[in-house]
C-alpha cells in the first residue's frame, strides 16, 4: 500500500502527538515505519510541529484549527478515541473550509481490532477522497458508543497514570498542599460571618447578630481543628504569625459579640427600671449594672487585641480601625466614670440635677435660647422625679432686677436679665452658675448637685436610637428628622408668654422618651450620646470635683479652654487660639438656615512673626417673613490669644472700625452683623500674634474651640512659610506644597493643630 499517489524524493517525517493508548500507538507507528516513514512521538505538541510532513493528533489536541489552513502541503490527521461529538465538530470545520489535507477519524474500538483499524484509517487519510470524516466502530460492540467499555478503558488509563512514579510524587505534593490549606475556607467563612454580625451591631439587628455569631463560631472551630495540623509547618517556615493574627481577630470578635449580646439583654430592662421610682435599694438593677460593666471590660480586653492585630490593607480596613479606636476611647471614658457612678446616680444619697433645653436654632454663646428646663431627682439609680417647666413660668416670678450683658440690653432692648437668656457666656460652668442663681431667685430651688444643657440637636441625636415616638397627647409621631419642625408647630408657633403649650408638648415628648428608653438600641443610644457630647450639643457640670475632672478631661464640660502648649517638652512654642461665637438676637430661628464655613491663613514671615487672616462666610438661606426664619441678627464675638494685635476687621471686604475690643485673659472683638434672608456676608479679621518664631526647632500650636450648640462647619487651614522656615512635622494630614501646607476638615469638636518647624 502506498501512502500517497505523489512521488516523493525524500523520506517523509511523521509526528504522533498524544498520550495513552500505547497498544494502538505501537501498531500505528509500526505501520508507518513499514512504509518508509520516519516516525517521531511526543506526549504534547511541540512548538516546531509544522516542520513534519505528517502530523497525527491523538484525542483532543487543543490546537488552533484555522492555523492549519495555511499549510495545504502537509497532512493533518485527527484521531479521537470514544469522543464522537468532538470528532464531528472538527470534521465540520474541515468540510466548511474544503480542507482536503485535514482528516478526522472517530474511533470506537477495542484492542482486538486495532491492527485492522490502523490499516483502514491510513488508507482513508492518504487516499484522494473528498471525504474529511471517517467513523470506525465494530458490530460486535453493543452500540456505537460503548459507555461501559469507555469507562473501563478510562479506569485503566487512570490507574496507569497513578502508577507512574513521577505522577505519584506530584499527587502526593498536591495532597500535602491541600491538607495544609484546608483551614482557609472555613476561616474565610468565619471572618465573613463575623463581619456580617458587626454590620448588624451597627444597625441594631440583634437577632441577626446572634445568628451570624453562631455561624461564625461553627466555622471557626472547624478551621482551628484543621490548622492544628498545619501550624507546625507554617511556624517552621516563619509564616504562621499573620495566620495566627487572623485566628486571634476572629476569636476576639467572637467574645466581643458575646459580650455585646449580654449587654443588650441586660441594658433594656435596666433602663426601664431606672425610669421608674425606686422602692428601696434595687438589687436586680445593681446586679444588671455590675454585669454590664463586667461585659464592657471583657469587650474592651478583646478590643485591645483586635486593634493591635487588625490589618490596614485598604481604605475600608483603615476606616474600620479608626472606628475601633473611637469605641476604645469611648470605653476609656466610661471606665473613668465607673468609680463615680454610684455618686452620680444617687446610690448613697439622692441627687438633684438641673436640665436646660437650649434651642440652638436660636443660637446663643452658651448653646441657645433656653425655652424649657427640668428638675430631675435620682435615687438608687432610679429617676424619682422629672418635672418640666416652661422658662416663662419661672422668669415671670423673678422679682429682683438683674443687669444683663450689654449685648442683651443694647440689641434686644431688654433692660433686665432672665433665665431664658442666661446662656450668654461661651463657658458652660459659668452659665450653669448663673442659671442656678436664677432658679433660686425665681422658684426657690437650691442645692443642685449639677446640671446638663441639651440642645435641640442633642435630642434629635437621641431620637435616632429610638426610631420613632408616638406622642399620644398630640396624636402625632416624632422622629429625629421631624422633631425640630414639630416642636415649632406645637410649641413655638403663635406662642405668647404665659402660654402652657410649649411646656406641655416638651413634657409629653420627655415622658414618652423615658417610657420607651428601654426599647432603644443601647449601641445606637451610647453612640448618639457620645456624638452629642463630643460635638458639644450636650454639656455637663457636677459639683463633685473628681467627676468634674473626668468630664473636663474628655472635653464634655463645655468649658472655655485656657491656651497652653500641649507638648510640655516644647521650649519654643507659639500659641494661637481661635474661638468664634455667634449670638442670634433676631428673635427668630434663623440658625436653622445659616451656614458658616471658615478659613484661616497663617503667614509666617522671614523674621519669625506670624500674620493671620480669619474668614467666616455666612450664608442665610431662609426666606423673608416665612416662619421660622428671617434676618440673622448676629452678635459676633471672636476670642484670640491675649495681646494679639488686630490689624483689620472687614465685612465683605469693607474695613470697619465700629467694633468693641478688649484684652484680658483673651483678646476679644465683638460687633453686630445682620445677614438678611437669601444673602451672604463674609467677616475677615487679620491679626498678628504677640510671639514670634525664633531660630532652631519649635512648635506652632493652634487651638480652635467650637461653640456649644453650633453646627459642624467646614474649615480650611493654609500655612505659608518662607524659605528659612521648614515645616518638619504635624498632627494632621495636609496637602504639602513647596511653600507650606493646605488642610481641609470639619470643625465638629474642639481641635488642636500642632506644627513642628525648624527656623534657620
Amino acid at each position: 500500500m502506498h501512502l500517497t499517489t505523489e512521488i516523493e524524493d525524500h523520506r517523509q517525517r511523521a509526528l504522533i502527538a498524544g498520550s495513552g493508548h500505547k497498544e494502538f500507538l505501537n501498531i500505528l507507528k509500526a505501520k508507518l515505519i513499514a512504509h518508509d516513514v520516519d516516525v517521531y512521538t511526543a506526549t504534547e505538541i511541540p512548538e516546531a510541529f509544522l516542520s513534519y510532513d505528517i502530523i497525527i493528533f491523538l484525542n483532543d489536541p487543543r490546537v488552533m484549527l484555522p492555523t492549519l489552513l495555511d499549510y495545504p502541503d502537509k497532512k493533518f490527521i485527527f484521531i479521537f478515541f470514544n469522543q464522537h461529538e468532538l470528532a464531528l465538530t472538527y470534521s465540520s470545520f474541515s468540510y466548511e473550509n474544503n480542507s482536503k489535507h485535514i482528516k478526522v477519524i472517530s474511533l470506537e474500538s477495542t484492542p482486538t481490532h486495532f491492527a485492522k483499524d490502523v490499516e483502514t484509517l491510513l488508507w482513508f487519510s492518504f487516499a484522494r477522497t473528498e471525504d474529511a470524516f471517517l467513523h470506525l466502530y465494530h458490530p460486535d460492540l453493543r452500540s456505537p458508543v460503548k459507555k461501559k467499555k469507555s469507562s473501563r478503558k478510562s479506569l485503566i488509563d487512570m490507574r496507569d497514570w497513578f502508577t507512574r512514579p513521577r505522577n505519584m510524587v506530584l499527587l502526593g505534593i498536591l495532597l500535602f498542599i491541600v491538607s495544609m490549606l484546608l483551614f482557609l475556607p472555613p476561616l474565610g467563612a468565619a471572618s465573613y460571618y463575623h463581619y456580617r454580625a458587626a454590620q448588624a451591631v451597627r444597625t441594631s439587628e440583634d437577632t441577626t447578630v446572634e445568628s451570624k455569631r453562631q455561624q461564625a463560631s461553627s466555622y471557626l472551630r472547624l478551621s482551628k481543628s484543621f490548622y492544628t495540623f498545619s501550624r507546625p509547618i507554617f511556624n517552621f517556615f516563619s509564616i504562621a504569625r499573620p495566620i495566627d493574627s487572623m485566628f486571634q481577630i476572629n476569636e476576639s470578635t467572637q467574645i466581643m459579640l458575646g459580650s455585646y449580646s449580654s449587654i443588650k439583654a441586660r441594658s433594656g430592662s435596666m433602663l426601664e427600671r431606672m425610669m421608674s421610682p425606686s422602692i428601696g435599694d434595687d438589687q436586680t438593677l445593681i446586679e444588671d449594672k455590675e454585669e454590664i460593666m463586667k461585659s464592657l471590660h471583657e469587650f474592651d480586653d478583646q478590643l485591645a487585641i483586635v486593634k493591635e492585630t487588625f490589618p490596614t490593607w485598604n481604605a475600608d480596613m483603615k476606616k474600620t480601625k479608626t472606628e475601633l479606636n473611637e469605641v476604645s476611647n469611648l470605653l476609656d471614658s466610661v471606665f473613668e466614670l465607673e468609680p463615680h457612678m454610684d455618686t452620680l446616680f444617687g446610690r448613697d444619697a439622692e441627687k438633684k440635677y438641673m436640665l436646660l433645653f437650649a434651642n440652638n436654632m436660636e443660637l446663643r454663646p452658651g448653646g441657645g435660647f433656653i425655652g424649657s428646663f427640668a428638675i430631675m431627682r435620682m435615687k438608687n439609680y432610679h429617676l424619682e422625679e422629672l418635672t418640666v417647666y416652661d422658662v416663662y413660668d419661672a422668669d415671670g416670678q423673678l422679682e429682683e432686677r438683674i443687669q444683663p450683658p450689654a449685648a442683651i440690653s443694647e440689641h434686644l432692648d431688654q433692660p433686665f436679665w432672665f433665665l431664658r437668656d442666661s446662656a450668654f457666656s461661651p463657658d458652660y460652668p459659668t452659665n450653669y452658675a448663673q442659671a442656678e442663681r436664677f432658679l433660686e431667685l425665681e422658684l426657690g430651688e437650691v442645692n443642685f448637685d449639677g446640671g446638663v444643657m441639651m440642645t435641640t440637636t442633642a435630642v434629635q441625636n437621641i431620637l435616632q436610637a429610638m426610631d420613632k415616638l408616638y406622642i399620644a397627647d398630640y396624636d402625632d409621631t416624632i422622629t429625629a428628622e421631624n422633631f425640630y419642625l414639630k416642636t415649632q408647630i406645637h410649641a413655638e408657633k403663635d406662642f405668647f408668654p404665659g402660654s402652657q403649650q410649649k411646656k406641655r408638648f416638651l413634657a409629653s415628648v420627655m415622658d414618652t422618651m423615658l417610657l420607651n428608653i428601654g426599647q432603644a438600641s443601647p449601641t445606637q443610644l451610647v453612640r448618639m450620646l457620645q456624638r452629642s457630647l463630643d460635638e458639644k450639643q450636650l454639656v455637663m457640670y457636677t459639683k463633685d470635683a473628681e467627676v468634674q475632672q473626668v468630664i473636663e478631661r474628655n472635653f464634655w464640660a463645655g468649658q472655655l479652654l485656657k491656651p497652653t502648649c500641649q507638648l510640655e517638652s516644647a521650649v519654643n512654642c507659639v500659641l494661637d487660639f481661635i474661638y468664634p461665637i455667634d449670638a442670634n438676637l433676631g428673635v427668630n430661628k434663623a440658625n436653622y438656615f445659616v451656614q458658616r464655613p471658615l478659613g484661616l491663613e497663617v503667614n509666617i514671615q522671614p523674621d519669625g512673626s506670624i500674620q493671620n487672616k480669619l474668614s467666616l462666610a455666612y450664608q442665610n438661606t431662609s426666606y423673608a417673613d416665612v416662619f421660622p426664619g428671617g434676618t440673622y441678627k448676629n452678635y459676633f464675638q471672636l476670642y484670640l490669644p491675649p495681646n494679639a494685635q488686630i490689624t483689620t476687621v472687614s465685612v465683605d471686604d469693607e474695613i470697619i472700625t465700629d467694633y468693641e475690643e478688649t484684652n484680658f485673659d483673651f483678646k476679644t472683638i465683638s460687633m453686630l452683623v445682620d445677614i438678611p434672608p437669601q444673602q451672604s456676608k463674609t467677616i475677615q479679621v487679620q491679626y498678628v500674634l504677640p510671639t514670634t518664631i525664633i531660630s532652631g526647632s519649635g512648635i506652632y500650636q493652634l487651638i480652635f474651640q467650637k461653640q456649644v450648640g453650633s453646627p459642624s462647619s467646614d474649615f480650611f487651614l493654609k500655612v505659608t512659610a518662607p524659605s528659612n522656615v521648614q515645616i518638619v512635622n504635624n498632627n494632621f494630614s495636609p496637602l504639602v506644597n513647596s511653600s507650606g501646607i493646605n488642610y481641609n476638615t470639619t470643625i465638629s469638636s474642639d481641635k488642636i493643630f500642632v506644627i513642628e518647624f525648624s527656623k534657620k
